[in-house]
């Protein structure tokens, strides 16, 4: 391993066993702080993507 890869890894190793030791999870954060957005599924009327709304369009 390289002499400068080698500090990248070993901070991506401690940073991934700190989170998962530790119970960081950013969407059950955000869902008690009251900040999630609420999930719309888009329904059969309307188009899907914007270029499915440019292609009904023209």
């Amino acid at each position: 391993m390289s002499p400068t890869l080698y500090p990248i890894a070993l901070t991506l190793f401690y940073y991934d066993q700190r989170i998962r030791r530790e119970g960081y999870d950013i969407e059950r954060l955000m869902e008690a702080a009251g900040l999630n957005a609420p999930v719309t599924l888009p329904s059969g009327d309307g188009p899907a993507s914007p270029a499915e709304a440019e292609e009904a369009q023209a």
